[in-house]
Parts: C-alpha cells; structure tokens; sequence
C-alpha cells in the first residue's frame, strides 16, 4: 500500500497486517495479544521487529519473500563510465516518449503501456563516489525486464 512516508500505521489498520514500514525505518507492528499497535523509530529494532515476525513463519526467508515479488527484476547493475552526465542524457533521450521520468533519485523511467504489454520501470543513478551509473529494472516478466535491461545498459555503455 501506497501511503505518505509518515503513515504505516494505516496499512496496519487498513490492510490488516501485523506489521508494516516507512522508508525512514519506522515500523509498526501489531501485538499479537493486545492489539496494540506499537512503533519503533530505531533502524536496530526495526530489524527486531522483522526478525521477529520472520520467527513466526514455516517457510524459508527466500519462498517467503519471492510471494511478494510479483515483478522480474534484474537487481542492481553497475557500469563504468567515463562521462557518467552523457550516458545518462543517452538514455533519457532514447525512452522520453516511451515512459514519464521522475528524478528523485536519479533518474526513474516507467513505461507507458498499451493494453495486453507487461508494465515495466527501470531506475538509473550514479555513484557519489565512483564512476558509476547504477541501473534496476523491473517487469511484469522475464522477457520484457531482460529487453529493457539490455537495451538501457546498451545505451549506458555505449
């Protein structure tokens, strides 16, 4: 669920999960006896918390993660660059009618689709510290993610 940054207690409330996360590591979790909803703003028991609900679970960490993982993804893929400013105009250039770009972070890319086309979005960012442009896409499937990733890092390392 899709809330503002400060509000994981709604998906608490409206999803009924037990537990759920802010980017800025709080986590909520509901108490297995009183009901109560508690938080945690440190990054340390943020973790507990996860560990903690990961103890309740039979199956392995991986079977459970891959439930929640309804896209292909390619992870993380770092390319060298000499001028990390053009590869990325490269890029941004190839797909400026193909998607809406946001850069926030970088630069995100996601597809515009037409009826029955997987969804896909990739996201490209340099290094703070490195020559580097860092690239993760993801797809509504493997053959469309692989597409996108080799075409993107086809421009990247052009």
């Amino acid at each position: 669920m899709h809330t503002r940054f400060d509000q994981p207690v709604v998906g608490v409330q409206q999803l009924g999960t037990r537990i759920a996360a802010d980017l800025a590591e709080l986590v909520v979790r509901i108490d297995d006896v009183t009901s109560q909803i508690g938080r945690a703003d440190n990054g340390m028991l943020a973790a507990m918390h996860v560990l903690a609900e990961f103890g309740h679970q039979s199956k392995s960490l991986s079977a459970f993660a891959a439930e929640f993982m309804p896209y292909a993804s390619s992870g993380e893929i770092n390319s060298t660059v000499s001028d990390v400013k053009a590869a990325t105009q490269r890029v941004r250039d190839a797909f400026a009618s193909r998607g809406l770009e946001d850069s926030l972070d970088g630069m995100t890319i996601t597809g515009t689709t037409a009826e029955g086309e997987a969804f896909w979005w990739f996201s490209v960012r340099p290094s703070n510290t490195e020559p580097l442009l860092r690239l993760n896409v993801e797809a509504g499937d493997e053959t469309t993610m692989v597409a996108v990733r080799d075409e993107v890092l086809g421009l990247i390392r052009l």
